[in-house]
């Protein structure tokens, strides 16, 4: 059975079948399609066929490539299913199509049965006609086809387009509807400045809705483009008119008759009502959704089987749901003859407007007086569906506020349409398509801005066009707030306007003109929020711009987490709450940055000081107890960390659970909020809270060496500790700074541990003595004094014994194990790892275990055990990818990348140090970085290769430099530029020995247990 097939030239060429687009594959089929559709049932020349693909200069196989492109246009066709074929003929080929499969026979057929009943006085329903051939099309005919030939032969039909479109204005001015083709016809005459019709009909427009001043300087406009232009005056019949309206000639009225709006024929009268307002000239972006929704309310031919198209827009406050779904209606407007009805269903105050209002305006629209509607809403509900009947009418429902505000005015039969726009989901609105309204994208927002200013104005200031947007949050209402203000203050630059926007005290105050703003906008939907839903969106606003997860609500509102959650849900409901899904399935919300600034706004001129600051202290207290929670999952208890006495305010114990799954992914999912809270903390004076949850967050900021996070949180909680007096806290923090320079520069550690460690003996206080000396006996390895490194490790030992620190005692094992490695007792180190191994076991520490075996393994190599190493170090790699680790990774590829090495497997050692390169440069993290140079430096010279372990070795010897370590590095890089000077394909046995006892000391030594966690490398 064939197919339904549709040719499209009215526009971009399309041909689709059954709704579906059939891709013509190349320009010159293209160009063969159009010709013989342009001619369609006509026999076009070989020759002419010849010059519309290459015009006056064809190659010598024109003809029989011409001949391919039908071949290939006939395969396509029959696979679409077509009915038609291109025949071919003496002189050249033609293709067999009915005329409605044709868009430019609709076209013509609609257009001439408009044009009969014009003559039969039958007004509306001509211009009905006309307005459906009218909507047909989608822009130049065949636009896009590259070819002299297919534009000259197009060309007639865009002059047939404008004509007609001159003749259905004409209608329509007759009928009495020039309120709603003003608009229109002011877009019209930019399009076509010289038609002299269309300037008259404009002027007529603007006459009519009494605008006598504008309609004449219409017609000044014209006269100064028809004399700068073609240097003559406008036609007589253009004048004729400016005269008439400079007297007030009644003859321009309208008769009465046409006023109401009617057709008066010999049958039975009906009022087509046309009350849709006008559509916005500069409408951008959304064109994929906007085809979409056009396709589902075109009507097409006859169906017994169509369902009544609903479509409800959704999003919040500003956002463009009103323009798109104006835009939309315009566009297929004239597939629905009888009229289109528009209502707005709240009043400007917020207050909806009932189903009954609105029943009493469509229906005195459609032509019934209103002394004769019923009172009740089930039986004008009734008389509203009859009303409607078999006609065809587009009903377009604007901010609707609930479900049952809307049931009442569906129809009851299949051949109307329905567009809803709604802040709200409306889910209760079955057999609708429901489609959510998004922001634009950034592009998007600064094309609209340039089609409203200029796309000159925009071009000279590109980067303050993009900052503005960004600004406006691509926030359509607020862009168009910005945009008009440019538009009409030209001396202004749109940098000036940034300026202003800048402040976000000031923001939403430059976001208001001419009584439209983003602050009544937003507060339509604030004003119909129950308490607990006001409450909580303005201290939504507390978390900054940082998205966030629901269990905020909580502590935010002192509610049980579920029933917190569903409040946070009615403000997704009402638009003022933004959700999106993870690939994981969890939402994250936030609010719109204008969005933040209103609740901001709102939450100092309703809440007092007191209440909003309990309310940002439970917060900040759930944030400590999830990060401290987090970090005892990950080292297996409250280990290698210090604590101070802020509240904690702490969801149960399930929502944890499920929150925790993965403890340090949730660190890193929430690190931007963990970091606002630590700020937060700080500029409220918070400084026991500050100060403790900036080192619990040392584990995050390990894991991924987040140096610049790690620097800030501590700097701010350094300050307000200082502020405040509190030495252990100043002390806490002093220590993870010099945990945090070991990391980054080792020779700048002690001026952050020296000071922190007197502080921590004048208070007694012994676990934070123990964890600052850890750090600086770490240094002192890293400096070459291991005498002095050994005495500090034992006696921090003692101490974390004491305090029952299992972790910083684990690595207070490991690193005494390595520094005697380092000293050549080699017998102590095992007995050292394996103490170390049998706490580290017993404990749920994935993190711990890894960084624990790792030293296992490296001792494994040092000792020339490469099988056991190799097993070691691929566990290891397991649990830290599993943990997302990125530090540990990057040691782990580097560690298995020397066993490979050493076992010849160069092409999965490649592998494994090309990764662990990658990764290290992008962690910026010394340490690691150069071990992995030198690693790879290593391989290289393995290979016989010493010119690429050159450039290696030379950039070690630069980051260990920048580390401070250089003088600790400089053997073990001596030693591979020896080997590389004598083309060493490797060391001897014992030089591989001697030299991996000093390498991997260091390497596998952690920076030292700090407080937060305090390890940054395995």
């Amino acid at each position: 059975m064939a197919g339904i097939v549709e040719f499209r030239l009215l526009g971009p060429l399309e041909v689709a079948a059954n709704g579906e687009i059939v891709e013509i594959g190349s320009a010159r089929q293209r160009i063969v399609l159009s010709m013989l559709l342009l001619h369609a049932n006509q026999v076009v020349p070989l020759e002419r066929l010849v010059d519309a693909v290459w015009a006056d200069a064809p190659p010598p196989t024109a003809k029989s490539q011409v001949q391919t492109c039908i071949s290939a246009l006939r395969r396509q066709l029959a696979g679409a299913g077509s009915s038609c074929s291109i025949v071919t003929r003496t002189v050249g080929y033609l293709i067999l199509v009915p005329d409605e499969a044709v868009d430019v026979g609709k076209f013509e057929c609609l257009a001439a049965r408009g044009r009969a009943a014009a003559g039969e006085q039958r007004a509306a329903v001509a211009a009905a006609d006309l307005r459906a051939a009218l909507a047909l099309w989608r822009g130049p005919a065949a636009g896009g086809v590259e070819s002299a030939l297919v534009q000259d032969a197009a060309t007639w039909l865009n002059e047939k387009r404008v004509s007609v479109l001159e003749e259905c204005l004409e209608l329509e001015l007759a009928l009495g509807l020039h309120h709603d083709l003003a608009g229109e016809l002011s877009e019209l005459v930019r399009q076509y400045p010289l038609r002299e019709r269309l300037r008259a009909q404009h002027m007529l427009a603007l006459y009519r809705s009494g605008r006598q001043a504008e309609a004449l300087e219409s017609f000044r406009e014209a006269r100064q483009l028809f004399l700068d232009e073609l240097g003559l005056d406008p036609g007589e019949e253009l004048r004729a008119l400016e005269r008439a309206m400079l007297a007030s000639d009644p003859a321009l009225e309208l008769d009465p008759q046409a006023r109401r709006g009617r057709d008066w024929t010999q049958a039975d009268a009906q009022v087509i009502p046309r009350q849709l307002t006008a559509a916005i000239a500069d409408f951008t972006g959304r064109a994929d959704l906007a085809e979409s929704v056009t396709s589902l309310l075109s009507f097409g031919e006859p169906d017994d089987s169509r369902y009544l198209p609903i479509v409800v827009f959704t999003g919040k406050a500003g956002v463009g749901k009103s323009a798109l779904a104006l835009h939309i209606a315009h566009g297929v407007r004239g597939d629905y003859p009888d009229g289109q009805l528009f209502a707005q269903l709240k009043e400007a105050d917020g207050r909806p407007i009932s189903p009954l209002e609105v029943q009493a305006h469509f229906l005195t629209a459609l032509g019934l007086a209103p002394s004769t509607l019923p009172i009740g809403l089930a039986e004008r509900t009734a008389v509203y569906r009859s009303a409607l009947g078999e006609r065809r009418i587009l009903i377009v429902l604007d901010d609707a506020d609930s479900v049952n505000q809307v049931l009442p005015l569906i129809p009851g039969c299949p051949n109307c349409a329905v567009v809803v726009t709604s802040r709200y989901p409306l889910s209760g609105l079955h057999g609708a398509q429901h489609m959510e309204i998004g922001d634009l994208d950034e592009q998007t927002s600064v094309e609209l801005l340039a089609r409203v200013i200029g796309e000159e104005r925009v071009a000279a200031e590109a980067s303050a066009a993009l900052t503005l947007v960004r600004l406006c949050g691509c926030l359509p209402l607020a862009l168009r707030i910005v945009a008009a203000k440019l538009a009409t203050r030209t001396h202004w630059s749109i940098d000036k306007m940034v300026r202003r926007m800048t402040d976000e005290g000031r923001r939403l105050d430059e976001l208001v003109l001419s009584g439209v703003g983003i602050r009544a906008t937003l507060s339509l939907s604030y004003d119909s929020l129950s308490s607990d839903a006001r409450r909580l969106f303005l201290r939504l606003g507390l978390l900054g711009a940082a998205d966030f997860a629901s269990w905020v609500s909580a502590p935010l509102l002192d509610m049980d987490a579920e029933a917190a959650g569903d409040v946070l849900d009615t403000l997704v409901e009402a638009r003022l709450v933004e959700v999106r899904l993870y690939e994981d399935g969890s939402p994250r919300f936030r609010l719109h940055d204008l969005v933040r600034i209103y609740a901001l706004e709102r939450l100092a001129a309703e809440e007092p000081i007191a209440e909003r600051a309990l309310a940002l202290q439970r917060l900040l207290g759930c944030w400590l107890s999830l990060a401290t929670e987090a970090h005892r999952r990950c080292y297996g208890g409250d280990f290698a960390v210090l604590h101070g006495s802020a509240a904690h305010w702490t969801l149960p114990g399930d929502v944890i659970d499920q929150l925790l799954v993965k403890p340090l992914s949730w660190l890193q999912s929430e690190h931007a909020g963990l970091v606002s809270a630590v700020l937060q903390s700080a500029q409220v004076g918070f400084d026991e809270l500050c100060w403790d949850l900036a080192v619990t967050l040392v584990t995050l900021f390990e894991s991924e060496h987040q140096a610049d996070d790690w620097r800030k949180t501590h700097e701010v909680a350094l300050e307000v500790t200082r502020r405040a007096g509190n030495l252990r806290g100043e002390a806490a923090i002093l220590c993870s700074l010099g945990n945090l320079a070991v990391a980054e520069r080792a020779g700048d550690a002690a001026r952050y541990l020296d000071p922190a460690l007197r502080i921590f003996e004048k208070i007694a206080y012994p676990h934070g003595r123990a964890l600052t000396l850890a750090n600086l006996a770490f240094a002192d390895r890293l400096a070459g004094r291991y005498q002095q490194a050994l005495t500090r490790y034992l006696a921090a030992l003692a101490d974390f014994r004491s305090a029952g620190d299992r972790v910083s005692e684990i690595d207070a094992l490991t690193s005494i194990a390595l520094i005697q490695l380092d000293l050549g007792r080699a017998d102590v180190v095992e007995e050292y790892l394996d103490e170390a191994l049998a706490s580290c076991r017993s404990l749920r520490a994935p993190r711990i275990v890894a960084q624990t075996e790792h030293r296992l393994g490296e001792f494994f190599l040092t000792q020339g055990d490469l099988d056991r190493a190799e097993r070691t170090f691929t566990f290891v790699l397991q649990l830290v990818r599993n943990e997302r680790d990125r530090v540990g990774e990057a040691y782990a590829l580097q560690s298995l990348g020397a066993v490979h090495t050493r076992q010849r497997r160069f092409a999965q050692a490649e592998d494994d140090l090309r990764a662990a390169v990658s990764l290290s440069r992008r962690l910026g993290d010394n340490l690691v970085h150069g071990r992995v140079l030198l690693a790879y430096a290593e391989f290289f010279l393995a290979r016989d290769e010493p010119e690429s372990a050159t450039s290696l070795i030379d950039e070690a010897s630069v980051v260990f430099g920048e580390f401070g370590t250089a003088a600790a590095w400089r053997p073990r890089l001596l030693e591979l530029k020896a080997q590389r000077d004598n083309h060493v394909g490797r060391t001897s046995a014992a030089a591989a020995t001697r030299h991996a006892s000093f390498d991997f000391a260091v390497e596998l030594n952690p920076a030292g247990p700090s407080v937060g966690a305090g390890r940054r490398e395995l």
